[in-house]
């Protein structure tokens, strides 16, 4: 037997929860009071003659510029992999994020409990783990979450081998400076190329027009010449 709008409307009612039917599209609309999303809307809607249930929360961040979406993108499948249920969706014409809850009913009935689970499960999720972290990215740019992992990752070298991050640090910063010197010393080659190949561009340039020069010397000492010689043959020629 399939689950019907009136039975989800029950489980709302039973919970509390304020919402609006929309019979026409198969869907209920409610809300909740949350601290990191403004509007937090949900949309429980049913499909395939009441056999399939998803629960959506739409438009939780909208006109992302495009210079945060990799990061962004990057933090949400994090967050995916250390929670359950939840999976995020970008809509690039509207360049918003939402987040759902999918679950596949077929021939059985929703139970208080699964409902719960499933709505408790996408508000808890989206309005205490994931929107401060995604709210912080587009403030600062910068991804909280990788920031607590290297903090992890340094506490647990710490606990694993006591004594060893002045070690790590003094590494880290000769990498760093080795980095440093091989970018400067790229640059220096990169500049002295650059002169070589000036100069002997310059060397080409002064050779060509030296021989055009000569060139043109040559040849207007020979057409005077010829004139000088048909002077000479015209005027003993009148005499």
């Amino acid at each position: 037997m399939a689950t019907t709008l009136t039975q989800i409307a029950a489980h709302l009612e039973q919970n509390q929860l304020q919402h609006e039917i929309d019979a026409e599209n198969q869907r209920i609309i409610t809300g909740f009071q949350s601290e990191n999303v403004e509007n937090f809307w949900i949309v429980i809607s049913l499909s395939e003659e009441g056999e399939y249930l998803q629960l959506v929360a739409p438009q939780l961040l909208t006109n992302i510029s495009d210079t945060h979406t990799p990061i962004l993108f990057k933090a949400l499948l994090h967050i995916s992999s250390q929670t359950n249920m939840v999976r995020w969706a970008y809509d690039s014409m509207g360049k918003e994020i939402s987040a759902s809850i999918e679950l596949p009913l077929l021939d059985n009935n929703l139970t208080a409990q699964q409902f719960e689970l499933c709505l408790e499960a996408l508000v808890r999720i989206v309005d205490e783990i994931a929107m401060p972290r995604l709210k912080e990215i587009l403030e600062t740019g910068v991804d909280p979450g990788e920031i607590e992992l290297g903090e992890r990752i340094l506490l647990n070298l710490e606990e694993t081998y006591p004594g060893s991050l002045p070690y790590v640090e003094q590494a880290l910063l000769r990498r760093k400076n080795l980095a440093e010197s091989a970018e400067l010393s790229g640059k220096k080659d990169n500049a002295e190329n650059f002169l070589s190949l000036t100069s002997l561009s310059l060397t080409k340039v002064w050779g060509k027009i030296s021989a055009d020069a000569t060139y043109f010397k040559n040849n207007l000492l020979d057409t005077y010449q010829q004139l000088q010689a048909y002077i000479a043959q015209y005027t003993q020629h009148s005499q």
